[in-house]
């Protein structure tokens, strides 16, 4: 059995549908909401505990904390705004118990469909099964984990990327991450423009030095010239607009990484 551990503040409309696709899961044992907000909502669900989190905390501590009340051999992050199909932990779990058989710990990250309520975004390219190489970041919001591979993880306090310390955290005890594309639609709802998404992902890239000042510039490029392509083709300004903005998020999270990727030392 697999015990769920969702962080939340209780703010998104997904996160009703997000804990009725836990509770139909039948192979959870347990689901605990971490928040620093009382939330009567997981009174209406089966199986499913209120952890209450300190609200200066980040998602790191938050998951830390989840973690501690677990008590399954198996558990799994899940986000508020993650709708799971009913067989996609099943799937990672016998993916994992095959995977025993060959590394003594392995981690499963199940592969999601992206969906944005932004009417102007556009399809992105769907992730494809891979075993992630050193340095490479994994999403912890669909992963299924061996509890005892990640009891001892210890994060400081990240403001942001705390899956990619924990991808690193995995790596550091010789475990091996495979991203597996399980074959069932479960959904992402992303709520994040073009502009904040660039920004992140912009943070990232300075923060894990992949990306000069002039391969910056060429995606500016790129991307602004993809949007007037997107403009003419379909007689509409918006998409020119749109990724102007995004370019604009890209020096943001590129000039300015310091405000998104930061550790931050603190008492207990």
């Amino acid at each position: 059995m697999i015990d769920i551990v969702m962080c939340t503040l209780g703010k998104r409309t997904t996160l009703p549908v997000a804990l009725r696709c836990l509770e139909n899961q039948r192979i959870v044992n347990k689901i605990f909401v971490v928040s620093p907000h009382d939330l009567d909502i997981i009174n209406s669900y089966r199986n499913t505990e209120l952890v209450k989190e300190d609200d200066v905390s980040c998602l790191a501590w938050a998951r830390k904390k989840g973690i501690s009340y677990c008590r399954s051999k198996y558990l799994a992050f899940v986000d508020d705004d993650v709708l799971l199909h009913k067989e996609h932990l099943s799937k990672l779990h016998k993916k994992l118990i095959e995977w025993r058989k060959k590394y003594a710990r392995p981690v499963v990250e199940g592969v999601l469909t992206t969906l944005s309520i932004q009417k102007m975004d556009y399809p992105r390219i769907p992730y494809k099964s891979k075993i992630l190489k050193r340095g490479e970041r994994g999403f912890t919001h669909n992963t299924l984990f061996l509890r005892e591979t990640i009891s001892d993880w210890n994060p400081p306090f990240i403001h942001v990327y705390e899956d990619l310390h924990l991808t690193q955290f995995i790596h550091s005890k010789g475990g091996i991450w495979l991203r597996y594309l399980q074959d069932v639609p479960s959904f992402h709802f992303s709520d994040h423009s073009e502009y904040s998404r660039k920004r992140w992902v912009f943070a990232n890239v300075r923060e894990q030095r992949l990306m000069g000042h002039k391969k910056v510039f060429n995606d500016m490029f790129r991307n602004l010239i993809y949007g007037l392509r997107l403009t003419l083709a379909n007689n509409d300004v918006r998409f020119l607009v749109q990724k102007f903005k995004g370019t604009r998020g890209t020096m943001h999270g590129f000039y300015n990484w310091g405000q998104f990727v930061k550790l931050v030392s603190r008492k207990d």
